[in-house]
């Protein structure tokens, strides 16, 4: 067919109704002038003008074959299938708006879901050719992840011959000053030259570093993010050549990278690599590089990673004592769909189960009303219908169905979307971080939109195709049993009850997790702490003598302050991270353990306990000796002391050693135990861990988390604080000032997010199933109605009859229950690293949603088998 054709056939569905007047009126024209001839020739006018209408056939058949010319006959028949399907659901409005409802709600959160997922992990990074970027990662002979060194970076990026190039960066906080301008800590990375030449990424204004500015005594010179200009330097054009302090030291400011860019994850400011005051450029066992890489266009991944096992392999064998059993990972920068693994993922599969069960419900009532059209489909059968003609219309009905469902659905998934990025707390995500409704994800929608359309009306054109003979005999009668619809029925409730057990599952460990997880943290009084950071610079306080000092200094002044109740300092943010350690234990042995013992490791000066709110179970705080020379100690909590030291032995005096697997550590103290702590989560959303306190002193280091409690409102002590700080040393910054409360709640959103999403996903789910069992109950009762009044005519009870019908829902739930319980025990261990101190075979959670869905299922059925207890038998004798 040419595009001539398809032109004209266009123009006359634009102009059909003129084409059509226009036809009648050369049929009236042709059939007036045959009428002449005939009189002319001495036919009566009546005569005449019937022999014209004989010669010139029927006018509504020249329509017919006219209309057969512009449209084709099939297309036709579609067309009058549309109006009709739509004629019969703008007739059943309601139940119309339910099952459109119904999928629109399962179609907007698949969509949703889904956008947020390829905003963090399908995007990848606002650079050219993203998905070549990779990250290159080690793990040694335990498969613990570590970092590069400086002489390692240099052997593997010799070697890498299936990569382009390697770099490496060290994320750090900088803090930024100018003579007009107050200190601002910003998150920045000491880079390698060629790492934005790797992204194919250059400066806006300015230059790039060269490898002239990564030499040692080069003059210091730093490149500005497109933002931190924006915000602190008023987007001046002439800010290339100015200087500003860079945590102290007088930087020139070379570049301004384009906006939208902050690698490696948010940072606004990038030095030399040179200039990191932690590199250890001739030490191999100092590893502190983050390293990745751009693939060759000729690479894969694995082909990568393969070619980096074998460097691994020979770099083992020339240093032995550094690289033994070490190994090269290779991933996508942007982390990619990691299968289900992937807590996202795991969302997109719940929501795919919910999209399921909403099918499966919308089948049903399709299945239902479907049959009870049962006597219109029996009439067209026996007038010659062929099957296909009898699904065409249900398939029609379905697709009206979806199409409407579809377009809500994208309505649902905008607004979906607008909600997520709403609440999201002032968090650091990653700057390729994006989410709106783009390409991907309006394809991933009609996609669903399609799957969904044809599995809702999948089993109603089955059924109702593969008993067109069927529905001959039966004359259209809708009464009888009609097994072949209640078997399609009852298998399509049976998914529904055993994947809804399934989301039930997935959400009550959640819910239990998340209580679990509240209540263990309630340990520490979090009301009235203030917390803030603060970067110490290292080039100005170099030994930690002058970095312990600074601190003392800190807390004499902030306890100073009226008040104030306790101040002190730690590492790491309690609740969120920590870093990992090796640990060993005097006089113990774990050589036959799968995985070497390691603890986390917490850096604690000042009443740090008492800050929190934590009371000492067994021996004491630390001291002021504790952590000088010859007093190295320790206290570690509950968790740590049930792992390791059960050796019948008291743990107080015991003596362990922790290290760091990215330094050396040849002369690690042994630590003393003095003390034993309840558990205090320390990782976020994860189960409580060993953890092992040490006194600042004895590790001082250059960032510190700052832990201010208040006798009232904490948010009173910012400036008191702050100004304490700046009487110290002006150049430092306090950041992330905030209530310790109030940063539980942004610590919990992630896990709360899921929970609502599981949760939700479960009640509707729930919802569907009992409207599934109500709708398949009332339907039976409609069905059966003849057959009701034959039982009671006959004696039969009414709660025979209501038990009739309950013990046929029973049957289903208590199928659909075994399976889904199968399923959910299945299920809910891959969302085991979603669960904190809860097992994904919990059986109280188990036991509990089973019966609540038990109890639904009951509920949904009693509702609708009331109608049968009520019927008059000489009413339903006479029914039909």
């Amino acid at each position: 067919m040419g595009i001539e054709t398809l032109l004209r056939r266009a123009w006359y569905l634009v102009r059909r109704h003129r084409v059509d007047a226009d036809l009648a009126e050369e049929l009236d024209f042709h059939r007036a002038m045959k009428a002449r001839e005939l009189e002319a020739d001495g036919t009566s006018a009546a005569d005449a003008a019937l022999a014209a209408r004989r010669a010139l056939g029927s006018t509504a058949l020249a329509h017919d074959h006219s209309h057969d010319v512009w449209v084709p006959r099939w297309l036709q028949g579609l067309g009058r299938d549309f109006r009709f399907s739509f004629r019969l659901l703008k007739k059943d409005v309601w139940f119309s708006l339910a099952i459109i409802a119904t999928l629109a709600i399962g179609i907007g959160g698949s969509g949703t879901i889904f956008a947020l997922n390829e905003g963090m992990s399908l995007r990848g990074l606002p650079v050219p050719d993203p998905d070549r970027i990779v990250s290159v990662s080690l793990a040694d002979a335990h498969n613990r992840p570590i970092s590069f060194s400086v002489p390692q970076f240099d052997d593997w990026s010799r070697a890498a011959s299936s990569l382009a190039g390697l770099a490496a960066y060290i994320g750090s906080g900088l803090i930024v000053s100018d003579r007009d301008r107050a200190p601002e800590r910003e998150r920045g990375a000491y880079i390698s030259p060629n790492t934005f030449d790797l992204l194919d990424v250059q400066p806006a204004l300015g230059r790039n570093f060269t490898t002239a500015d990564n030499q040692p005594g080069a003059a210091p010179v730093v490149i500005l993010s497109n933002v931190l200009w924006k915000s602190r330097y008023g987007s001046d054009p002439n800010i290339i050549g100015q200087t500003l302090l860079v945590s102290g030291t007088p930087t020139t400011i070379i570049g301004v990278m384009p906006g939208g860019f902050e690698f490696p994850l948010i940072e606004t400011i990038w030095e030399p690599l040179a200039k990191a005051p932690a590199l250890e450029p001739s030490k191999r066992d100092v590893r502190n590089l983050q390293v990745f890489g751009r693939l060759k266009a000729d690479t894969t991944i694995a082909h990568a990673e393969a070619e980096l096992d074998t460097v691994a392999g020979r770099l083992a064998r020339d240093y032995p004592h550094t690289d033994a059993g070490v190994r090269a990972r290779v991933a996508p920068y942007t982390g990619g769909l990691a299968g289900l693994n992937n807590p996202w993922m795991q969302v997109l599969a719940a929501v795919a189960i919910l999209l399921l069960i909403a099918c499966a419900n919308v089948a049903g009532l399709l299945l239902s009303r479907a049959t009870d059209r049962s006597r219109d489909l029996a009439v067209r059968a026996s007038l010659g219908a062929s099957a296909w003609r009898l699904v065409r219309p249900l398939l029609v009905e379905s697709l009206l169905l979806g199409a409407t469902a579809a377009a809500l659905g994208f309505a649902l998934t905008r607004v979906g979307i607008r909600l997520w990025v709403a609440s999201l707390p002032q968090s650091n995500w990653p700057f390729w971080y994006r989410w709106s409704l783009d390409g991907r994800v309006a394809v991933f929608l009609i996609a669903v939109s399609l799957i969904v359309t044809m599995l809702c009306g999948l089993a109603p054109a089955v059924r109702l195709r593969s008993s067109a003979g069927h529905l001959i005999q039966m004359g259209g009668r809708t009464g009888g049993t009609d097994r072949e619809s209640s078997r399609w029925t009852s298998g399509l409730l049976t998914a529904e009850i055993a994947l809804t057990l399934v989301l039930l599952a997935g959400g009550g460990l959640l819910t239990r997790s998340m209580f679990q997880t509240l209540q263990s943290d309630a340990i520490v009084d979090s009301t009235h702490v203030l917390l803030g950071e603060v970067e110490i610079p290292v080039n100005r306080y170099r030994t930690p003598s002058e970095r312990i000092a600074f601190v003392e200094n800190l807390h004499a002044r902030v306890t100073a302050q009226s008040h104030v109740r306790s101040f002190a300092v730690a590492n790491a943010i309690p609740f969120y991270d920590a870093p990992l350690r090796a640990l060993a234990v005097d006089g113990q042995s774990f050589t036959n353990e799968a995985r070497p013992p390691h603890s986390t490791y917490v850096i604690v000066g000042g009443k740090y306990f008492e800050a929190l709110g934590v009371h000492i179970l067994r021996g004491r705080t630390f001291n002021t000796i504790d952590g000088t020379p010859g007093h190295a100690a320790a206290i570690v909590n509950q968790h740590f002391v049930a792992q390791y030291l059960q050796n019948g032995q008291d743990p107080l005096g015991q003596r362990i050693r922790v290290t760091n697997p990215n330094t050396a550590h040849a002369g690690a103290p042994w630590l003393t135990i003095v003390g034993i702590s309840p558990d205090v989560r320390q990782h976020y959303a994860q189960d409580q861990d060993s953890v092992v306190y040490v006194p600042f002193r004895q590790d001082p280091q250059s960032s510190a988390v700052l832990l201010t409690r208040a006798t009232g409102d904490p948010t009173a002590l910012v400036a008191a604080v702050r100004d304490s700080v700046h009487a110290i040393d002006p150049t430092v910054a306090v950041f992330n000032v905030t209530p310790l409360d109030r940063f539980l709640v942004e610590v919990h959103f992630v896990n709360r997010v899921f929970l609502t999403i599981f949760g939700s996903f479960a009640v509707f789910a729930l919802f569907l199933s009992a409207l599934g069992l109500y709708a398949s109950t009332a339907y039976g009762v409609r069905r059966r109605t003849h057959e009701i009044g034959v039982r009671l005519a006959l004696g039969a009870r009414r709660g025979q009859i209501v038990w009739l019908f309950l013990s046929s829902a029973l049957r289903l739930a208590m199928w659909g229950g075994a399976i889904g319980l199968v399923g959910a025990l299945a299920a809910t261990r891959i969302i085991r690293g979603m669960l904190v101190e809860t097992s994904p075979t919990d059986p109280l959670t188990l036991v509990s949603i089973t019966a609540l869905l038990a109890i639904v299922a009951i509920a949904a059925t009693l509702l609708a088998a009331r109608r049968a207890a009520r019927l008059e038998p000489t009413i339903a004798l006479t029914h039909e």
